[in-house]
């Protein structure tokens, strides 16, 4: 039993000096996207391209994966030049979530960072369930993802996660 003890001690002190079993946070500056946010680990990035009636819409993804399908996701939808966005694209971006998501809403409350409009939302499907912050800024839409597992909690790094999102001034 002994043995057991100091060997299971051993293996978890050499996975606390390694990167791969400890995860380190650093902030990752966007300027172009007007953010900065902290992730766990370099985070992988994604751009699309949408044709819309307003024409061409870019989105950037910025997403980290925890293992046991969580997730940390950071979206920026840039609606191009013109008025700022109206706060119902809150509710746009809310609906179109569950619409695409097949979800259900679980839960939602009012919220800003800085003085922006912002709103959190928690939805669920029969797989998985997610906690998501929108808020606007100007012609974008900034979107925080945490994700887990039906039936699972969410990373307890999710507060973490969303409170280190910083909205830089231009």
């Amino acid at each position: 039993m002994r043995n057991r003890f100091v060997g299971l001690t051993v293996v978890l002190l050499i996975c606390a000096s390694t990167v791969s079993c400890r995860r380190e946070w650093k902030e990752y500056v966007y300027a172009k996207d007007g953010l900065a946010i902290s992730f766990p680990a370099i985070p992988t990035f994604d751009k699309q391209v949408v044709k819309t009636v307003l024409g061409p819409i870019e989105s950037h993804t910025y997403a980290v994966d925890l293992g046991g399908d969580r997730g940390f996701v950071a979206t920026i939808t840039d609606f191009g030049y013109g008025d700022p966005l109206p706060r119902q694209s809150l509710q746009d971006a809310k609906n179109g979530s569950l619409k695409e998501t097949k979800a259900k809403l679980v839960s939602e409350k009012e919220i800003s960072l800085d003085g922006t409009p912002g709103l959190e939302i928690e939805i669920e499907t029969q797989t998985s369930h997610a906690q998501a912050r929108y808020y606007l800024l100007k012609r974008k839409l900034v979107t925080l993802i945490s994700s887990a597992p039906a039936g699972k909690v969410f990373s307890a790094d999710t507060q973490r996660f969303f409170g280190s999102l910083k909205l830089l001034k231009n």
